[in-house]
């Protein structure tokens, strides 16, 4: 029985850091990346996509070169529709390569991503381990208490 909770248990454990490198992988280097390193700067916005996850795309200069930042709205910058081509947004970029770049906040984006990485690596293992619990204690359970 106890082996059985420790596979409830290891399952958990296992799904849950499973998701947590999955998911994480996708935005938290480049966003520690320029939370550790990145620089403030003020961009153009230069196209709007609303209806595609709130994108916008801005423009900005480093060292007199000129760059496009592609992402999502808010994190200290206005709502999409509420731009217009040629308003002016927050990006950070890194100075060593400014091709890496975010629209808004990079710490409000960090946090956000943070919490949203945690509670997918809490939660969504809650199903697996039901599951293993499901078809694997419960039923011995039932078979301790029969006569």
């Amino acid at each position: 029985m106890k082996s059985s909770w420790a596979l409830v248990i290891m399952t958990y454990v296992g799904v849950g850091l499973g998701v947590g490198l999955t998911v994480g992988h996708f935005n938290l280097p480049t966003y520690k990346v320029l939370l550790d390193h990145g620089r403030l700067a003020r961009a153009t916005v230069s196209a709007t996509e609303c209806d595609n996850h709130a994108t916008i795309v801005a423009r900005f200069s480093v060292g007199g070169r000129s760059y496009a930042a592609r992402g999502t709205d808010d994190f200290g910058n206005p709502d999409c529709r509420t731009l217009a081509a040629g308003d002016t947004v927050v990006v950070y970029y890194l100075p060593s390569d400014p091709n890496v770049c975010e629209p808004g906040d990079i710490h409000e984006r960090w946090t956000n991503e943070v919490i949203s990485v945690a509670g997918a690596s809490l939660i969504l293992p809650l199903v697996a381990a039901f599951s293993v619990w499901w078809r694997v204690v419960r039923p011995a359970r039932a078979g301790q208490f029969r006569t």
